[in-house]
């Protein structure tokens, strides 16, 4: 059975990119680093500089965040209009 057959939208469908993801997790990364090094000069405990921003890599604060920065672009719109087309049914 065919993706589009289960009402299921498919990543190709929805024109899914992993450019705003890759970009994002450059960006959360570069930043955990420089907050690890200036935490280190000013002696903050390394388990608080690991644990910091950790929530920005669960779903519901990375979807958005991408969106937000990056873009919503095509596939972020189109489960969008789903969400829209269930919500009126």
């Amino acid at each position: 059975m065919e993706c589009a057959e289960r009402g299921a939208i498919g990543y190709m469908e929805a024109g899914f990119t992993m450019m705003p993801h890759l970009r994002y997790l450059w960006y959360v990364l570069r930043h955990k680093w420089y907050v690890f090094q200036a935490g280190r000069v000013l002696k903050v405990p390394v388990w608080q500089l690991l644990m910091h921003d950790l929530s920005k890599f669960t779903p519901a604060e990375w979807f958005p965040y991408v969106a937000y920065f990056y873009g919503p672009g095509p596939f972020v719109a189109a489960l969008v209009r789903r969400s829209q087309r269930k919500d009126e049914e």
